[in-house]
């Protein structure tokens, strides 16, 4: 079997600190170039197209469509004031779960293949706003998800939704997807954000990763990852498919630490990206609706005092 092939993690000018070998890809520097979306929609006359400095260096991976990394997409400071804004939000809706003032609630939706629950909290946001929001203390292999989709926290980042809606694959998805399922293409871009805060296994000085699976159609059109502190790997897999044609899964997922059998399937990892701090992954097309995906389990850095979180945006 073949391994999967991993992305290049270079900036342009600086080493790659992946833990496996990275072979190059193609690099494209500069502002993406405009696309042919008709019609326009009143949403998209609001805001140009987005500057060069926002995009960094865009590398398109050849093997699966849609598949877009932005390296260094937030700045050290923004990096910092993220993270720790990141985990600040976690450790408040745990909290808040914890003293138990609202009941369980077994999840009707989610992507993993275990019975999830979860409890309506409120929290207070860095810029003094409050925030419903959905706390799962113990999620899929046992990482701390808090999910928005009302009033939605800044992380301390100055106008990031703003950004994110400025990415041209993000806009073009967006109508895209609208059209192919039948929405209004007038409607206003409607956002939502998942806070994914990743806790060391002590007895292992490991982090949990998060197991194969495909984001919910209600969480978005496109999905954008932003990963803050220690290194996170995501690898991508087709879907196993039954006699007939139909998934095997049904877009659900196993395990994270071995490749998956599923009857007489397998999800075999063909695509590896490194994500270092600041680095967004972007998922439309094929990539976003086609593929399987998952977070590794990971040795603790040291250095970065094992912190890591992944901010993952979705829009319709």
């Amino acid at each position: 079997v073949k391994p999967p092939r991993v992305v290049q993690h270079l900036r342009g000018h600086g080493a790659c600190h992946c833990p496996t070998p990275c072979r190059p890809v193609t690099v494209r520097r500069g502002p993406v170039a405009p696309l042919s979306v008709a019609p326009r929609q009143p949403w998209r006359d609001q805001r140009k197209d987005p500057p060069s400095e926002w995009l960094g260096i865009t590398m398109r991976v050849p093997t699966i469509a849609g598949l877009h990394i932005l390296r260094g997409f937030l700045s050290s400071t923004d990096r910092q004031v993220a993270i720790d804004a990141a985990i600040r939000l976690s450790q408040q809706a745990h909290s808040q779960a914890v003293l138990g003032a609202s009941p369980v609630v077994v999840s009707p939706a989610h992507n993993v293949n275990s019975r999830e629950r979860y409890r309506s909290v409120s929290v207070t946001t860095d810029e003094g706003s409050s925030a419903t929001c959905e706390h799962f203390e113990d999620y899929a292999e046992g990482h701390q998800l808090t999910y928005f989709r009302g009033a939605l926290p800044t992380f301390g980042v100055r106008d990031v939704v703003g950004r994110l809606s400025a990415l041209p694959p993000v806009r073009a998805e967006v109508v895209s997807s609208r059209s192919r399922l039948g929405r209004r293409a007038e409607d206003p871009l409607k956002w939502k954000v998942t806070l994914n805060h990743y806790p060391i296994i002590d007895t292992e000085s490991r982090r949990v990763g998060f197991p194969w699976h495909r984001d919910l159609i209600a969480n978005g059109a496109a999905t954008m990852i932003l990963n803050l502190g220690d290194t996170g790997t995501l690898q991508f897999g087709k879907e196993p498919m039954a006699a007939g044609g139909n998934p095997l899964l049904d877009g659900l997922a196993y395990s994270s630490n071995h490749t998956v059998v599923a009857g007489n399937a397998e999800i075999q990892p063909i695509e590896e990206v490194c994500l270092t701090d600041g680095d967004l992954l972007v998922l439309t097309g094929p990539a976003r609706w086609d593929y399987l995906h998952r977070a590794l389990p990971a040795e603790v850095n040291s250095e970065t005092l094992g912190k890591r979180v992944s901010l993952v945006w979705g829009v319709w």
